[in-house]
C-alpha cells in the first residue's frame, strides 16, 4: 500500500498528517482509521500499535491533546491483543471505528482488519453481551449499597459508592475513550471524560483545578475505614452522591442506545446533543446592571432573586437583588457597579450584590443553604457563560443552626454599652469620636440581623448600603426605621462606611445628632433583641 498517498486523501489536516507521519516512522502504529467529521465538528482516529507500552506512550504525548483542543479530532489509541479481546467481548467503539471502510494506512505484513465475525447479528449478539454484563455488576453493587445503606451503615455505604462509581467510570471511558483509564485516580477519570461530555460538569463542583468537592468527601469514607471514626463522613451528602451515581448510570444509558443505533448501519452518522437555547432578559435596567456587573468582574452565573421599591432622599428606586458566581468581585468592585448604576439611571436604580465562588458556596453550606438553595433555581438565573455550571450538592438533611449568635449579640452588646456609657459624660457640644463608635455599633446591629433572620447566613464584608437593604429584603418591616437615618444624614449609609475608616477629619457630632444615634441604635437593639427571643436563637 503506497502510504503517503493513501493518507494524504483523507486528511486535509497538515499538522495531524505530519504528526502521523512521524508516529509511523517510529514503528509504533500498526493501522489508521479514519472517521470524518460528525454532527458535533470531531473527527475521529482509530489508532492500532504496536502495543499496549505503544498505545500508552503516544495516548501521553502532548499533540494527541492539542488535536482534540484546537484541531477537533478525538483519537483512540489501542493494540491487537486488546482489539481482538474488544471485539470477542462487544465493545463498541472497537467495532465502529476499526470498520474496513475507514481504513486509511496498514503496516504491512499486518491484515488489514483485526475485526471477527463482523456480521450485523454476530456484532449486535456481541454488543448486548457486553450491555447486560454492565446491568448484572451494577446491580449487584447497587443492592449491597442500599443493603448497608439500610442497616445505618456509613462508612460501607459510601465505600460501596465508591466501587458504584469506579464501576460507572469504567463503562463511561470504555464507550466514549475505547477503554478505561483506571491507573488514574477518580478527579482525573472525570475530568478526562468531561471534554468527551460536557454534561458531567454540570454534575460535580470543582475544589480547584483537579479536584472535586463532592468526591472528595467520598474518598474520606477510606480514612474513616481505616480509623474507624464516622465524624469524616458527611451523611448530610448521601443524596448528593446517589444522585450523582444516578446521573452517571442514566448518561450510561443513554449512551447504549446511541451506540446501537450507530452499530447497526455499517457506518451510521454519530448523533448530536440538543442545545439550550439562551434566555434574555426586557428590563432595560436589568440589562444596564448586567453590563456594569460584566464590564468590572468575569461572573459565571447571575441570579436575579429580588426586586423592590425604595425610596432614599424622597426619590423612588427600583432595586434589584443579585447573586453572583465567580471569582475577584469583592466590595470595592461592587461599590463601583452601584455608582455606575445610579448614574447611568440617574438615580432610578440600584443594586445588592452577594458575590460567592461556586466553591465557597459549597463549602459553607451549614450557615448558606437555606437562603442559597432558594436563590439559585432557574426561575432565577438570568445570565450563565455555560448552561453546564454544576448544580450545587445541597446537604440533606438540612437544619439551621445559630451555633456563633451568641458571640455576635455579646459583641454587639459591648460596642453598644460603651456607646452609651461615653453618652453620659459628654457635653452636648462636644461629641467627638462618636461618629466611628456609632458606625461600628450600627453596622454589627445590621449584621447581627442579618445572621438572625436569614437563617444563619453572613455575607462578606459590605458596604452599609448592601447590609441595610439585606436587612430589609429578610423582614420589609425594618424599612419603617429608615426615616431615622435621613434624618441623621442625607448620606447616611456613606457615613457609616467613613466611620468605619481611619480619618485625620475631625469627628465632631453636635447634640441633635447624637440624640437620633441614641434613638437609631435604640431601634436596632430593640428589634434584634425581639428577633432573637422570638426565634429562641440564644443558648440559655
Amino acid at each position: 500500500m503506497d502510504t503517503t498517498k493513501k493518507m494524504m486523501i483523507p486528511l486535509k489536516n497538515e499538522y495531524l498528517r505530519n504528526q502521523l507521519r512521524q508516529e509511523c516512522l517510529n514503528n509504533l502504529i500498526l493501522q489508521i482509521y479514519y472517521h470524518p467529521a460528525d454532527q458535533k465538528g470531531y473527527s475521529h482516529l482509530f489508532l492500532m500499535t504496536q502495543s499496549h507500552k505503544d498505545a500508552e506512550l503516544i495516548r501521553e504525548r502532548k499533540w494527541v491533546t492539542k488535536a482534540f483542543s484546537e484541531h477537533q479530532t478525538k483519537l483512540y489509541v489501542s493494540c491487537p491483543q486488546t482489539v481482538e479481546y474488544q471485539l470477542k467481548k462487544g465493545y463498541p467503539l472497537v467495532y465502529y471505528y476499526t470498520h474496513s471502510s475507514l481504513l486509511i494506512y496498514s503496516k504491512d505484513p499486518v491484515p488489514a482488519c483485526h475485526h471477527m465475525d463482523k456480521a450485523g447479528k454476530h456484532r449486535m449478539k456481541r454488543y448486548s453481551s457486553f450491555r447486560e454484563e454492565f446491568y448484572h455488576d451494577h446491580d449487584l453493587l447497587k443492592s449491597e449499597t442500599d443493603r448497608f445503606h439500610a442497616l445505618y451503615s456509613p462508612i460501607s455505604t459510601y465505600l460501596m459508592y465508591i466501587r458504584l462509581i469506579e464501576h460507572d467510570l469504567d463503562y463511561l471511558e470504555y464507550m466514549y475513550l475505547g477503554d478505561r483509564r483506571d491507573h488514574k485516580n477518580k478527579h482525573q477519570r472525570i475530568k478526562d471524560l468531561t471534554l468527551h461530555i460536557p454534561l458531567l460538569r454540570k454534575l460535580l463542583v470543582r475544589k480547584n483545578g483537579n479536584t472535586y468537592y463532592l468526591i472528595s468527601k467520598l474518598e474520606a469514607a477510606l480514612n474513616a475505614a481505616e480509623s474507624g471514626d464516622e465524624m469524616d463522613i458527611r451523611t448530610e451528602l448521601y443524596s448528593a452522591i446517589q444522585h450523582l451515581e444516578s446521573e452517571l448510570y442514566q448518561r450510561i444509558e443513554h449512551r447504549f442506545k446511541e451506540l446501537k443505533t450507530m452499530l447497526e448501519p455499517d457506518v451510521p452518522v454519530l448523533a448530536v446533543e440538543a442545545e439550550i437555547p439562551e434566555t434574555k432578559t426586557g428590563d432595560k435596567n436589568l440589562e444596564m446592571i448586567f453590563n456594569a456587573v460584566c464590564k468590572t468582574a468575569d461572573p459565571e452565573e447571575i441570579f436575579l432573586f429580588h426586586t423592590a421599591d425604595t425610596f432614599e432622599n424622597s426619590r423612588k428606586i427600583r432595586l434589584y437583588y443579585l447573586l453572583v458566581i465567580g471569582e475577584g468581585l469583592g466590595n470595592e468592585k461592587i461599590i463601583r457597579i452601584q455608582d455606575s448604576v445610579q448614574a447611568k439611571s440617574c438615580g432610578s436604580a440600584g443594586v445588592v450584590i452577594l458575590s460567592h465562588s461556586r466553591i465557597s458556596i459549597q463549602e459553607q453550606l451549614f450557615n448558606g443553604q437555606h437562603l442559597m438553595r432558594q436563590i439559585m433555581t432557574g426561575r432565577n438565573r438570568i445570565f450563565t457563560t455555560d448552561d453546564l455550571h454544576p448544580d450545587i450538592h445541597w446537604e440533606e438533611p438540612h437544619g439551621t443552626e445559630y451555633g456563633d449568635m451568641d458571640l455576635y449579640y455579646a459583641a454587639l452588646q459591648g460596642y453598644v454599652t460603651k456607646y452609651f456609657a461615653m453618652r453620659k459624660y459628654v457635653e452636648d457640644n462636644k461629641g467627638y469620636g462618636f461618629a466611628a463608635v456609632f458606625a461600628r455599633c450600627v453596622m454589627k446591629a445590621f449584621r447581627v440581623f442579618l445572621y438572625g433572620s436569614l437563617h444563619s447566613y453572613m455575607p462578606h464584608y459590605l458596604n452599609a448600603f448592601s447590609i441595610w437593604k439585606l436587612c430589609v429584603f429578610a423582614d420589609p418591616s425594618m424599612e419603617k426605621i429608615e426615616f431615622l437615618f435621613g434624618k441623621l444624614s442625607p448620606d447616611f449609609y456613606r457615613t457609616i462606611d467613613a466611620g468605619l475608616r481611619y480619618t485625620d477629619n475631625i469627628d465632631h457630632c453636635p447634640g441633635e445628632k447624637l440624640l437620633i444615634m441614641d434613638e437609631i441604635l435604640d431601634c436596632l437593639m430593640n428589634r434584634i433583641g425581639n428577633l432573637i427571643e422570638s426565634k429562641n436563637l440564644q443558648n440559655k
